[in-house]
């Protein structure tokens, strides 16, 4: 009788469904109760870094780059409240997940716009690089053989439209299997599991191809352009915020599926791998939002010096004289 209950407690354990949200705060776990109140801390935090951020971009950001800009922004504190519903209803978790990744995947497109967007536009950046060749043997890529041979064909419009194509279809592609791996957790969550990593083979060669396609434009971009506008710095921490939640899932899984995790039911493994998956996902939006904020208000401060830096070198005056006479022709001309 007692393996019988040994048995039974090892399945309870074992399972991958999720309790009701009444069981859940009913049972007032410390664990989750602490990731709960430590979460909502984080949230403000990415809530008023999000702000003061979009403001500046607001006032200074050229206005054809703006919405692209404050889209891939505002994916920060969207992202973390995702996964702080998650984190309060466990149930959820997996059509939030999956919500966040294809919002992730549609900001990595509108990366590349804002990017294009700092350049002047589709048309004059074709212009402005019709006479340089683009690379096309960068990271993933040039890690494979068969990349080789691969041209390096001059960028006119219609590369710079292939390219946005390459990165547009890690929304519509990754969009369409995290539906497909939504119906198959509705129909059945042990056939999920198991459907889960296949779909997750694809779900990689898609993001690949996406950010083969980004990283030629932003190579390509940070070599012949503007270097004020961070183009690099921006893309990794965009990059970061996709790779890293993947690289925190593999961990905290492998944790539940050596048996690391406690079992306290209705708080089964698969609960606390939820709770600290979810919780070190808010963590690392909120560090990473932190840092790319330095590059959004950096960038057109650093661009606005430079220019009177070189008015002063045409015309030979001093920076300080050029900003007295600005000073006055807003205080009198257009009073």
């Amino acid at each position: 009788m007692e393996n019988l209950d040994v048995t039974a407690t090892n399945d309870s354990c074992s399972s991958v469904e999720f309790p009701s949200i009444k069981d859940y705060f009913m049972a007032k776990n410390a664990v989750c109760l602490t990731f709960v109140v430590m979460g909502a801390g984080i949230l403000l935090l990415i809530s008023i870094l999000f702000f003061d951020t979009t403001r500046h971009v607001i006032r200074n950001s050229p206005s054809r780059a703006k919405s692209h800009a404050i889209f891939v922004l505002a994916l920060y504190p969207t992202v973390g409240l995702l996964y702080y519903i998650a984190l309060i209803i466990p149930r959820a978790s997996l059509v939030l997940d999956a919500i966040s990744q294809i919002l992730i995947s549609i900001g990595l497109y509108q990366l590349f716009c804002s990017f294009v967007a700092y350049c002047g536009g589709e048309s004059e950046l074709a212009v402005k690089l019709k006479d340089t060749q683009l690379i096309m043997k960068v990271p993933p890529c040039c890690c494979w053989f068969c990349c080789s041979c691969l041209p390096s064909p001059y960028v006119t419009k219609n590369i710079l439209r292939r390219l946005k194509i390459l990165v547009l279809q890690q929304a519509v592609v990754q969009g369409f299997l995290y539906c497909l791996s939504i119906v198959f957790w509705v129909e059945n969550p042990d056939l999920h599991e198991t459907v889960n990593w296949c779909i997750q083979i694809f779900v990689i060669i898609s993001i690949t191809s996406g950010m083969w396609g980004l990283i030629m434009a932003t190579r390509h971009f940070r070599t012949h352009m503007d270097t004020k506008f961070h183009f690099t710095q921006k893309f990794i921490m965009f990059q970061l915020i996709l790779v890293l939640p993947k690289v925190t899932l593999i961990i905290v899984k492998s944790l539940e599926s050596t048996h690391v995790l406690p079992c306290h039911l209705p708080f089964t493994r698969h609960v606390y791998f939820n709770v600290i998956y979810s919780g070190s996902v808010m963590l690392e939006v909120l560090l990473l939002l932190f840092a790319t904020r330095i590059y959004y208000k950096r960038d057109l401060k650093s661009n606005a010096v430079d220019l009177n830096q070189r008015i002063s070198t045409i015309f030979g005056t001093d920076q300080s004289d050029i900003e007295v006479n600005n000073k006055g022709i807003e205080n009198s001309g257009f009073q």
